[in-house]
């Protein structure tokens, strides 16, 4: 007679009608024909579901599911019948046994509600609404509120607008069916820390002949409802700013604490008042009043300063403001997150007494960023990401020839590792040795009055004497 086979797994995401079409080979012998379990209506018939419920396997055995198949997996059967020479006559009937795999279907959170507070010194907060984008059907599904708590982008008192969130649970009769990234990362929110109240209590004034006036010198005084660890200086003007107090202020306050090794300034605008004029000259003179401020003292000043929006190829460029800023100080680490809410970010250090350095950082459930490589230990992290795309590119092709523009395309289309056609001959050159190490053969060379990138897996065909290729600077063509 022949035999029949049906290849027929296959999956959908929850909430999607579901369409796929199964395989089905025959080898049947003359006179011998397959047919639908149903000639009246011409379709392969679903005979049971584990579920409970059946539908129909269309004559080209297109299955389709409804939308409000829960997340799970299932298991079907079809029985075509094979009949000899048309008459209908049943010879042999064939049960095709099939899994239907409903995947959850995804959710983002486009937003969070937080309960205002008082100020407590802490970047905490008590998350009291999620919104989600993505729920079908009026599904009951929502997240898990119970002890939630996120995270602000500081703890001062003023408003923010986003939250960090940590990783979230769903509830509810249809949660199953859906599913939230594992890392939420910043959302937008509108929370109010109000500032704290403060009682000042036995205050000691000093007595004075008269003078015609109502000032009078106090001393002693208690505040009550400081933060713990935190403390308020009688006379202390605490919204100085740089050259008109700040620097005074510091240097009392060292006076006082010679044990002091640190100091944190965050941010940096907020030192420098509202006239503050972005120039060089501006730039460089508020920077060297820090320095000069630290090496006098043998602290370190840690300056929390913000990154511009725009790309660069030199991810140092990024810093806000004009160059005077990086070149004042003794060093610069910028922290970069690949994608807002990715949980992956990369920290870069340069400065007059370290070597360049890179960490690779991910954001744990806690919310701590945990260094997951350095290349400190691993010099090829340096290097750079170029050989590992590289590599990537002549997996799938041996080998490579083609411009500076062609090849940044290539291997970096979206822009997210800052490989550009301008930069791209650079990285290569740079990396020659290294690449070499893995079987890789590269050259930068003109022809015809453009720049070539020709790059050769080892194993490839025609790639003998690669090797012997000397490349060239790129500058210098």
């Amino acid at each position: 007679m022949g035999t029949v086979s049906i290849t027929p797994d296959f999956s959908v995401t929850y909430g999607k009608t579901g369409s796929a079409t199964l395989v089905c080979t025959a080898e049947l012998a003359d006179g011998y024909s397959l047919e639908p379990a149903d000639s009246a209506d011409n379709c392969w018939v679903l005979m049971a579901l584990s579920d409970g419920k059946s539908w129909n396997l269309g004559r080209e055995l297109e299955v389709k599911l409804p939308a409000d198949l829960p997340a799970g997996e299932y298991w079907y059967n079809a029985s075509p019948r094979l009949s000899y020479q048309g008459n209908n006559t049943i010879v042999k009937r064939f049960n095709v046994l099939g899994q239907v795999t409903v995947t959850p279907a995804p959710l983002t959170v486009t937003g969070a509600a937080a309960k205002d507070r008082t100020y407590d010194g802490t970047n905490s907060v008590q998350i009291t609404g999620v919104t989600l984008d993505g729920v079908l059907n009026s599904d009951n599904v929502s997240v898990d509120l119970t002890g939630l708590t996120g995270t602000l982008s500081g703890s001062d008192a003023e408003t923010y607008t986003s939250v960090t969130l940590p990783r979230l649970t769903l509830t509810g009769g249809a949660a199953s069916n859906y599913t939230l990234p594992q890392s939420m990362g910043a959302v937008p929110a509108s929370v109010t820390i109000s500032k704290a109240t403060l009682t000042a209590t036995g205050a000691t004034v000093a007595s004075k002949t008269y003078d015609g006036n109502t000032a009078a010198s106090v001393s002693s005084v208690t505040f009550t409802g400081l933060v713990p660890g935190e403390a308020l200086a009688l006379g202390t003007d605490y919204t100085a700013i740089l050259g008109d107090g700040l620097e005074e202020q510091l240097r009392q306050f060292l006076t006082e604490h010679p044990d002091t090794v640190l100091v944190i300034i965050d941010t940096l605008q907020m030192i420098r008042g509202t006239t503050y004029d972005n120039t060089y000259a501006n730039d460089y003179r508020d920077l060297s009043a820090l320095k000069r401020l630290a090496d006098a003292h043998g602290i370190a000043i840690l300056l929390i300063h913000h990154l511009r929006k725009e790309k660069a190829d030199d991810v140092f460029n990024r810093i806000s403001g004009t160059t005077a800023i990086s070149g004042a100080v003794d060093a610069s680490f910028t922290l970069v997150e690949e994608q807002r809410g990715s949980g992956r970010a990369r920290l870069s250090c340069i400065g007059r007494d370290i070597e360049y350095r890179e960490l690779e950082l991910r954001r744990n459930a806690d919310n701590v960023w945990e260094v997951t490589a350095d290349s400190y230990q691993q010099p090829e992290l340096l290097g750079d990401r170029i050989i590992f795309l590289l590599s990537e590119l002549l997996c799938g092709c041996p080998k490579f020839i083609g411009t500076p523009t062609e090849l940044a395309q290539r291997i970096d289309p979206d822009g997210k590792e800052g490989v550009t056609p301008k930069n791209v001959s650079r990285k290569i050159l740079q990396s020659v040795a290294a690449l070499s190490e893995i079987g890789i053969t590269a050259a930068v060379r003109r022809s015809n009055g453009k720049r070539l990138i020709e790059l050769h897996r080892a194993d490839s065909a025609g790639n003998a004497g690669a090797g012997n290729t000397v490349p060239v600077d790129p500058v210098a063509i």
